[in-house]
C-alpha cells in the first residue's frame, strides 16, 4: 500500500531507525521486520506515485498499480 511507503519515506527521511539504535535504515528493516532494501524502495516508489496523482486520482489501496507508473516523469 503507498500509505505504507509514506511511512518508510518519514522513517528514511526523518531517520527515525536511529531512535531504536539502528544505523540505517536498511539494517532496521531488515532486522525488525525482515525486510530487504529493494523491497523497502520499492514501497517508497509506489508512494511517491501516489502523492503525484493525489489531484486527478487516488491510488493509495494499490501499491501493485503505483509501482507500474513508477517509470513516469510527473508533469507539474
Amino acid at each position: 500500500m503507498p500509505q505504507f511507503g509514506t511511512a518508510l519515506m518519514r522513517i528514511r527521511d526523518e531517520r527515525l531507525y536511529r531512535q531504536r539504535g539502528y544505523q540505517n535504515r536498511d539494517t532496521y528493516c531488515g532486522e525488525r521486520w525482515g525486510w530487504d532494501r529493494s523491497y523497502v524502495h520499492r514501497q517508497i516508489q509506489a508512494a511517491r506515485v501516489a502523492q503525484n496523482l493525489l489531484p486527478i486520482g487516488n491510488i493509495r489501496r494499490n501499491q501493485a498499480q503505483a509501482r507500474e507508473l513508477v517509470q513516469l516523469t510527473p508533469q507539474r
